[in-house]
């Protein structure tokens, strides 16, 4: 009889352990999920910084022009072309997204106030061209921030294109090509 008193205290234990492992567990997902759909302003784009080529002082200015940038991980080919044929106004900007790769790429849209508004992808056989229409304005776009799936397909910052100079110098239709990825 001894015994069995001392297994319904083991077996009270137990099923207390259970429940407040499973209530933090519960905290802990909410938590987590409430704090990743909260925006948050930020004063800096993620990823690493990348500077612009000024187009108008290549070929007196003609469009489309092309240029390389080679960062850390990846080979980028960006042509800028006039946003005339698309009725683009100076505060808009079409950005094109297309990969020569079948994992997940990203440009998003980020501004100041809101960080990443908008987004446009390729993934799988869906490698482009993708596009998407970004506005300048009060907590509008700032600049555009190029991501790509890494460890376990998880999305990461990579690259930020120069946020003082980004709609100074390219109010234009982007083509973003991505040629290959080195990593």
């Amino acid at each position: 009889m001894d015994t069995n008193r001392h297994l319904r205290g083991y077996e009270a234990l137990v099923n207390w352990f259970i429940g407040k492992t499973l209530a933090a567990t519960a905290l802990v997902l909410a938590l987590f999920f409430a704090s990743s759909t909260v925006k948050v302003q930020a004063a800096t784009p993620p990823g690493l910084a990348y500077p612009l080529w000024d187009w108008r002082l290549v070929k007196d200015g003609a469009l489309p022009q092309t240029v390389g940038y080679f960062p850390l991980e990846d080979v980028l080919s960006i042509k800028v072309e006039d946003g005339a044929r698309l009725n683009v106004t100076p505060n808009q900007m079409v950005v094109v997204l297309q990969s020569q790769v079948a994992w997940k790429k990203e440009i998003a849209a980020w501004g100041s106030c809101q960080g990443t508004t908008s987004f446009v992808f390729t993934d799988g056989s869906n490698v482009g061209p993708n596009s998407m229409l970004i506005t300048k304005g009060t907590c509008g776009t700032d600049t555009i921030v190029l991501r790509k799936a890494k460890a376990w397909g998880w999305m990461t910052d990579m690259y930020n294109l120069d946020l003082t100079n980004f709609w100074r110098l390219w109010a234009v239709i982007i083509p973003s090509r991505p040629p290959r990825t080195r990593g």
